[in-house]
């Protein structure tokens, strides 16, 4: 049978096979993802490839994070467990480092916000930002023993912020009532997490749902907003425009690890917007469904631009109002390529979502 010459009005294939054709073109426009083998989605419709997420990329990344959380919760217990009085600092300096690993674990899980993790409102429930040390005083005060204490607990005084407050800013001494706190406030983060995976393996088992594509190209606008505009941009411009010196309040100052969790966030929206090398042949992405539909150079420049915004994450070395907003100016063109145009090209409607900037 002879290649039909113009792809619109050729009969209806399977969007593999049209990926397939599609790759070298894209692979041809990637910067690092160049040595990526071919993504083609072995699947059969729109509802099939977004429901794919959740077995291709929420249940490995939500495994990942979880373990990371345990491996965190064990080296609290191991630095908390001391005798009081003493504090080992290779056991203090354990807890950090599985800190760092479990907080960037997660800022990839919550870079795009869809089914169990919005149902569950996990990204709170874990990573309530920012801080209140009022409520952080109070929870310590209320000294929790269980994991439904912790349940009583408000968001805005446990999670992540809570650990790494209690970790650097004000560093719990082993056999205090802070450290036993932070004790439990680990092991909900942990539990938090085990009950997402859960939650994960019971949706990516149901029937696929149309909506599930749409839901994950707003949920990835909505996390590149929140990324660009509350996590970085909004905080200096907040302290910037205040009379007197203000500190922002951004995202693990505590720690020292701003920049850390920026890129932990975006690499998690890099690697759904263009399927890194390593990732399974029919690994779910933006540029693989602008592929599907006829379109691999518009999939090629578009993953260009994702590499060029990786590139610029990965030069940043500093939180300055200057060098992010030259980083914010990127990723907003970026916004705006996948709302007007590849939204488009898909026939997906894009609303707003809780990531949206004022």
């Amino acid at each position: 049978m002879p290649a039909c010459p113009t792809p619109p009005s050729c009969p209806p294939r399977r969007p593999q096979h049209r990926l397939r054709r599609a790759a070298v073109a894209i692979a041809a426009s990637l910067g690092f993802w160049a040595a990526a083998p071919s993504h083609a989605l072995e699947v059969d419709d729109l509802a099939t490839i977004g429901h794919q997420l959740y077995s291709q990329w929420y249940l490995p990344q939500t495994t990942q994070a979880l373990g990371a959380a345990q491996a965190l919760q064990t080296s609290l217990q191991a630095y908390c467990g001391q005798r009081p009085g003493k504090t080992d600092a290779a056991l203090l300096g354990d807890a950090r480092q599985r800190f760092q690993q479990a907080a960037d674990a997660w800022q990839r899980v919550a870079a795009v916000n869809m089914g169990p993790l919005v149902e569950r409102r996990t990204d709170r429930m874990v990573n309530f930002q920012p801080l209140r040390p009022a409520r952080l005083a109070e929870a310590i005060q209320q000294a929790p023993k269980t994991l439904a204490d912790m349940e009583r607990i408000g968001s805005p005084g446990k999670g992540f912020p809570a650990l790494e407050h209690l970790l650097w800013a004000q560093p719990a001494p082993p056999g205090s009532p802070s450290c036993s706190y932070a004790v439990m406030a680990a092991a909900s983060v942990t539990d938090e997490i085990q009950g997402l995976r859960a939650a994960f393996q019971t949706t990516a088992a149901a029937k696929p749902d149309l909506r599930v594509t749409e839901e994950f190209l707003n949920q990835w606008i909505g996390g590149l907003e929140q990324l660009r505009w509350e996590r970085m941009e909004k905080p200096l411009r907040s302290a910037s425009t205040t009379s007197g010196k203000k500190k922002p309040q951004l995202i693990r100052m505590d720690s020292d690890s701003t920049l850390a969790s920026w890129r932990a966030q975006w690499s998690g929206l890099r690697d759904l917007a263009v399927a890194p090398a390593g990732a399974p042949e029919n690994q779910v992405s933006i540029a693989g469904l602008v592929a599907a539909h006829y379109r691999p150079l518009t999939a090629g420049r578009f993953a260009k631009a994702v590499q060029e915004v990786d590139s610029a994450f990965a030069a940043l070395n500093s939180t300055d109002l200057e060098s992010v907003q030259k980083l914010s100016t990127a990723l907003s063109g970026l916004k705006r390529w996948v709302e007007a145009d590849i939204a488009s090209l898909l026939q997906l409607s894009i609303g707003f979502s809780d990531g949206d900037g004022d």
